[in-house]
């Protein structure tokens, strides 16, 4: 059995921002995957309130773009890392872990991470709606952060 060749260029048509989302001031999405679409549709949402939502891409977990992490968490100091896998031991977590180690005197506020819950993963279409990661939940996560200090 022959394999047929990969063609890595796939669906790449259009050029990249270099940072993958959208700039900001006052708070920090760091997203993943499908839930950029999800983050973007937030931040001009909340744009509409006055809050200036800074929108991450990271499109690789594996090199993980740390300066861009570290540089959007001193720029806004207040991080909402959204993610469609379970909250525990999920990129999430990773993302959160390095803010911690490297960053953390510049949070005004802790990290907040919006991901499914931490129950097995269904695959009836009713059930998945309930355990995934949307706008709301994004928005809910912003306005958490964006109202919370460590006072």
């Amino acid at each position: 059995m022959t394999m047929p060749p990969l063609d890595f260029d796939a669906g790449f048509d259009e050029p990249m921002d270099p940072l993958g989302g959208v700039q900001g001031e006052e708070a920090l999405g760091v997203d993943f995957d499908a839930l950029v679409r999800e983050a973007l549709a937030a931040a001009e949402d909340l744009a509409g309130e006055g809050l200036d939502v800074e929108v991450l891409d990271l499109r690789t977990l594996k090199p993980l773009d740390e300066a861009a992490i570290l540089a959007s968490v001193r720029k806004t100091g207040r991080v909402v890392v959204a993610y469609e896998g379970a909250r525990t031991a999920g990129v999430g977590a990773e993302v959160a872990a390095l803010i911690a180690e490297q960053a953390v005197e510049y949070l005004e506020a802790p990290v907040v991470r919006v991901a499914a819950p931490d129950v097995p993963y269904p695959h009836n279409a009713i059930l998945m709606q309930a355990v995934m990661v949307d706008k709301g939940d994004i928005v809910a996560g912003i306005r958490k952060v964006t109202e919370g200090s460590f006072g």
